[in-house]
């Protein structure tokens, strides 16, 4: 529950399996080492699992790059398997599927996102898209380098910048004369 997303994720096919499982996540120690307060148990939605990377500015959301999650899985000697996402594969937003981009608007429309940096996490399934949970957050160093790779696009910079100035924003930075009042734009 206090930990990052994708430390040890077990999926449970049997209940004998359970007690095994919980086991191994005590045993599990969070980022610095220490222990977590509890775990989360959820339903697994079968499909193929995306996450989209973008910047809401002025209300208005903009997809930077969509990628497909490249999940592996690994079987313990009881049989129980743990599964985590080993890479992403990005696209830029031009290749973006209308369902993706309504997914996309709807959650920032729904949360009353109007201004920042997100990253949307969902699962495909019979090709319909289904949230999973937003981040109103950059995502780790390495997508942030995946999207400047894909689409030369300093999602970081961009997005403080833009934050910094937005007039809706929570924080305005008082030296924010720097940035650009524009709507963000692919090489902005």
């Amino acid at each position: 529950m206090d930990g990052g997303g994708g430390l040890d994720i077990w999926l449970v096919k049997e209940p004998g399996q359970l007690g095994a499982v919980v086991r191994k996540l005590e045993e599990t120690m969070n980022y610095g080492g220490r222990g977590f307060s509890g775990f989360i148990v959820e339903s697994l939605l079968d499909g193929d699992k995306y996450s989209l990377q973008g910047l809401v500015h002025n209300g208005r959301p903009h997809a930077f790059t969509c990628c497909q999650k490249v999940i592996e899985q690994q079987r313990d000697a009881q049989g129980c398997v743990n599964f985590y996402e080993s890479g992403h594969v990005a696209v830029a937003d031009d290749a973006l599927p209308p369902a993706f981009a309504r997914l996309m608007a709807y959650c920032c429309d729904t949360f009353d996102y109007r201004c920042g940096a997100f990253h949307i996490d969902f699962i495909v399934v019979d090709g319909v898209p289904h949230f999973v949970e937003m981040g109103f957050r950059l995502s780790g160093m390495g997508l942030v380098n995946l999207i400047q790779e894909v689409t030369d696009i300093k999602w970081a910079e961009v997005a403080f910048r833009r934050t910094a100035i937005c007039p809706r924003c929570a924080f305005r930075h008082r030296h924010a004369r720097w940035a650009s009042c524009a709507c963000t734009s692919r090489r902005s």
